[in-house]
């Protein structure tokens, strides 16, 4: 009669995952039922994190991962777990006993602890194909050439230069003059009944002039109201032009004359559209400069020899110039 270990359940080498009762001489028939499977991983899960811990310790720093693993494997082998108090009766053909059951997983266990450890690591000092994988990209993937690489730098792209051509003075002042000519057409409603207003008080002025006159003196035909309704008159039209600017050149860098002409107003250093508040800036300081004697020439002579941009006082203030559409 055989012997083994003390009487207990042990794994049934007949049923995988299955437990059977081990009387301490020969197997009970009928005592097999299904082991606790929660155990056994728990029990798997420990056993792998012992042996992991054990090659890591044993292993020195300085020798590659695999080769640590592959001497750790051959040196110490994972040792059987068979019972030692009663000697180890010899197996059969069909059945084995559990304490050799048992020292097969340790075995195949320690393997897959192995392999899970060193695999990964086998591919730590490799360089991925036009990547920089081994210096801390995540995918093996890289080396594949053609594929998409995460961490793969985008090329710097050059900053785009826009090239401008000035514009003439002679389209610019022609396109002026066609501005002007639209704002006294659309102003002239206000124009006229000015003008009216202003004509009417002159003729009245004149003849009271005339009826309360005891000398013979020259004038001028205008008293102060006079004056302030022709001064209206032009400070009309002025402003209808400066609105039209101001209003058109932040949408498409044109007014109607700039347009015909072929010209553009943009902004210096950027030739990018103007703000409505330089293009206000801009179309003001023109007509205020404009009716200054003397001032409107060299203010507004930059036009013909400013240099390098061509650019009028009104321009170098607010920050723009005029190019060739």
């Amino acid at each position: 009669m055989t012997t083994g270990p003390e009487a207990g359940y042990y794994a049934d080498p007949s049923i995988p995952g299955y437990i059977r009762y081990w009387d301490g001489t020969q197997w009970v028939p009928g005592t097999s039922r299904p082991g606790p499977e929660l155990q056994q991983q728990e029990d798997q899960a420990a056993l792998q994190q012992s042996v992991a811990a054990q090659l890591t310790q044993a292993l020195p720093a300085q020798v590659p991962p695999q080769t640590q693993a592959q001497a750790q494997i051959s040196a110490n082998p994972a040792p059987a777990q068979t019972p030692t108090h009663t000697p180890t009766p010899t197996p059969t053909a069909q059945t084995g006993y559990p304490w050799q059951q048992d020292a097969a997983d340790i075995d195949n266990q320690a393997v897959s602890s192995v392999a899970t450890m060193v695999v990964p690591s086998a591919f730590a000092n490799r360089g991925a194909y036009g990547s920089g994988w081994s210096s801390g990209s995540s995918s093996p993937f890289d080396a594949i050439p053609g594929l998409y690489r995460a961490n793969e730098q985008e090329e710097s792209k050059e900053a785009e230069v826009r090239v401008v051509e000035l514009a003439s003075a002679g389209s610019r002042i022609l396109a002026r003059i066609i501005d002007l000519c639209i704002a006294v057409v659309l102003s002239l409603p206000a124009t006229v009944t000015l003008m009216l207003i202003a004509h009417r008080h002159d003729h009245a002025y004149v003849n009271e002039l005339r009826l309360h006159a005891t000398t013979t003196y020259r004038t001028l035909g205008m008293d102060a109201m006079g004056i302030t309704l022709w001064a209206a008159t032009i400070a009309v039209v002025l402003l209808t032009a400066i609105i039209l600017e101001a209003y058109r050149l932040p949408r498409t860098g044109q007014t109607t004359g700039r347009r015909m002409v072929g010209v553009q107003v943009v902004t210096a250093g950027t030739a990018e559209e103007v703000s409505g508040g330089a293009a206000s800036t801009r179309a003001f300081l023109f007509w205020l400069l404009a009716l200054i004697p003397v001032v409107d020439v060299l203010a507004l002579g930059g036009v013909l020899w400013g240099r390098p941009y061509r650019q009028g006082l009104h321009e170098k203030l607010s920050r723009t110039l005029t190019i060739r559409a």
